[in-house]
């Protein structure tokens, strides 16, 4: 899913917080300014289709609007969160028709068993 292909140098969780300025430092204090802000509804649980679309919702402010390298940095990221989401929702149907699929001839079988020893 994910490329490693031209991956350049990243920040640490730890290298992040250490940066002057900030109001967000950790997930609680980035769920207030989310919630605050009315990015994201108070009280709902987060999710991937929750994220992309406090991102979607992002996109649209005045100071990311006007910069193609903040729009592209979040476009992509919720492109990749929705992807993951599909992926996610993807796995758990074949999952469960997989699993139907094998009780089904689970059934099968013992129905067959049944008849050729009758």
């Amino acid at each position: 899913m994910r490329s490693a292909e031209g991956e350049g140098p990243s920040a640490s969780c730890k290298e992040i917080k250490s940066l002057l300025g900030q109001e967000v430092t950790d997930m609680a204090r980035g769920i207030k300014y989310y919630e605050s802000t009315l990015l994201m509804v108070p009280g709902v649980p987060y999710s991937p289709d929750i994220l992309v679309s406090a991102l979607f919702q992002i996109l649209m402010l005045l100071g990311i609007k006007g910069s193609w390298a903040n729009m592209n940095a979040i476009q992509a990221l919720t492109f990749i969160l929705a992807d993951i989401e599909m992926e996610n929702n993807s796995n758990v149907i074949v999952d469960a028709v997989a699993e139907n699929l094998s009780e089904q001839f689970d059934l099968a079988r013992q129905e067959v068993a049944a008849v050729m020893q009758g």
